[in-house]
């Protein structure tokens, strides 16, 4: 017989050594087991990073996209070095240090295939190289420019999404004067070309140039923001990621001190941005959209002429048909959508809330392009909900997604709608502080009223679901954290379907342990694997105020027999 406490053991030994069919047979028939399919479940955690020196801490973490392994930055708080380390997610070798002077800064490859980073001579002097890296360590760094003289900054290294260029702000040139580049992941650096137009040399006293930028999702080119010679106001440019041709200005706000408002968004084809912008009319945003290579006069306004409204932001739909955008009138925040072209009007989506209610920031898309998810105070003023509506509206079969909510309880706050990669369902949580003080966990499909489903129907009073949920990319589960078994919060994981009860991620945490670390924000304490089969998380779960990185790993699915011995125990074995 094979006892619970003996489980794991033969969980083990029975992947490394496949036991033959008879045997199952002769092992079931012995014991009159039934066997059945096993749910989700994940291994108990191993820690990925080295073992940390005096004073080391974790900084930022990420997990390739190829899902083979992570990289992480380590700073020692007393002489404020920077490390840059990489490690299997199999956790079964050492993480292995990338550079070998101060780091300060890097990005990973979408494919997590490279890994570029800046470093500097000391923690107190500027960047002045960039490097680039294979991420499995098999290959020797390549170096992407010359290293700079001392004062000169290499800044911001981005790789585009397909994984062959990075793009950089440099110095190369002239102290201060920060200049647009791009050079092949591969090097070698001799083939960097600059890629912004003429600008303003810079004083003494400041620094001038290329003050952010931007890259096509089909990495064939770059939007950036920069000041032309004579100008005080920063306009808006693209140019082929390559240089093949000059870059073009996209925008004119050099009158009355205009700028764009937020962040610039790409078509999903790469030939259209929009923006948000008071380039028509002071003290008013408009939302434009103009093709990527110009020329400005093409520009089209999107939004209605209400007067006296300002587009707050907005969203581009996957399949680039639409852009969905809020807009602040003189009541209310309300959402429309409109074809990114403008071939017809905008559309209200948002029913029009009660006195003093509104469509908050926190709206998306969802991943097919049907569906426009918000949250709203739309029928009691500060009591937020989850609404669903076609793209296209009307905004009369806009439906809420879960039970009606009263005064005390809320859809709580969060960084954004989190939808299911799938745009299935979306998940969030609901304060409740009318008859219990707590927070929980909710699914709900986006096509059904009042569909809601409580994924953590086990938490009381004084429980809470922490906001730094996460969402596999298979839609199949979520990572939380709450504290639903004591004081402690604890990471969890919940399938969406709602079908398996929680199940507890990390080991015992020690007096004082805790998830997450001081240095980590709540957003960045869990990550999970595109293949959705790792997660990694930071936690104090060796000793209080020690930090580390752990990993759990989905476990193959199995046939299991359970039976009930004649001392009444229950043994299971699986295969």
């Amino acid at each position: 017989m094979i006892f619970i406490k003996e489980y794991r053991t033969m969980r083990s030994a029975t992947r490394s050594r496949p036991i033959s069919a008879c045997t199952v047979g002769l092992l079931a028939f012995a014991i009159g087991a039934q066997s059945y399919a096993e749910g989700l479940e994940f291994s108990d955690p191993k820690q990925l990073n080295h073992i940390l020196r005096t004073n080391e801490r974790v900084l930022q973490f990420e997990v390739g996209g190829d899902s083979k392994r992570m990289i992480y930055h380590v700073t020692n708080l007393s002489t404020q070095y920077g490390e840059l380390r990489v490690a299997p997610l199999s956790g079964n070798a050492e993480a292995t240090r990338i550079n070998t002077s101060n780091l300060r800064d890097y990005d990973m490859s979408a494919d997590g295939k490279y890994v570029v980073y800046t470093t500097s001579n000391s923690p107190f002097t500027s960047a002045n190289r960039l490097n680039s890296q294979v991420s499995d360590m098999s290959e020797p760094a390549v170096q992407l420019i010359p290293a700079l003289s001392s004062g000169k900054e290499v800044a911001r290294p981005e790789i585009s999404p397909d994984g062959h260029t990075v793009v950089f702000i440099s110095e190369e040139r002239q102290n201060n004067l920060r200049e647009l580049y791009s050079v092949p992941i591969t090097g070698p650096s001799s083939s960097r070309v600059r890629l912004s137009g003429p600008l303003d040399p810079p004083d003494e006293s400041s620094v001038v140039g290329v003050g952010g930028f931007y890259i096509s999702p089909d990495s064939s080119t770059v939007v950036y923001f920069a000041r032309p010679p004579g100008s005080t106001v920063a306009e808006l440019y693209s140019v082929p990621i390559d240089r093949s041709s000059e870059p073009v200005q996209l925008t004119d706000l050099n009158t009355n001190n205009r700028r764009i408002s937020g962040s610039i968004m790409f078509s999903p084809d790469s030939t259209t941005i929009s923006f948000v912008s008071n380039q028509g009319v002071n003290d008013v945003y408009n939302l434009y959209s103009i093709p990527i290579n110009g020329p400005k006069e093409s520009a089209i306004r999107l939004n209605h002429d209400s007067d006296g409204e300002s587009v707050r932001d907005s969203r581009i739909s996957a399949d680039g048909t639409t852009i969905v955008y809020r807009s602040a009138g003189s009541s209310s925040d309300l959402l429309y959508s409109v074809p990114i072209d403008r071939s017809t009007e905008p559309v209200l989506i948002s029913p029009i809330p009660v006195f003093d209610g509104d469509v908050s920031q926190y709206y998306e898309i969802s991943s097919d392009s049907s569906t426009v998810v918000f949250k709203a105070d739309m029928h009691i003023n500060n009591v937020s909900e989850i609404f669903a509506v076609p793209i296209n509206g009307p905004s009369t079969s806009a439906i809420k997604l879960h039970q009606d909510l009263v005064v005390g309880q809320s859809v709580a706050t969060f960084d954004k709608i989190e939808l299911s990669p799938d745009g299935q369902s979306v998940t969030f949580r609901i304060d409740d502080s009318v008859a219990d003080n707590l927070t929980k966990l909710y699914t709900a499909p986006l096509d059904t009223a009042n569909a809601a489903v409580d994924l953590t129907p086990m938490l009381v009073n004084d429980q809470y679901v922490q906001s730094s949920f996460k969402l596999s990319a298979d839609s199949e589960y979520v990572v939380y954290i709450a504290n639903q078994e004591d004081d402690i919060y604890e990471l969890y994981l919940a399938t969406l379907d709602g079908q398996q009860p929680p199940l507890k991620l990390n080991a015992a945490l020690p007096d004082g342990g805790r998830i997450g670390t001081t240095f980590l924000s709540d957003k960045n304490i869990v990550r999970i694997s595109a293949d959705s089969s790792s997660i990694v998380y930071a936690a104090e779960q060796i000793a209080s105020g020690l930090g580390g990185l752990f990993v759990v790993r989905k476990i193959d699915d199995e046939i299991c027999f359970v039976t009930v011995a004649s001392n009444n125990k229950v043994v299971t074995f699986c295969l």
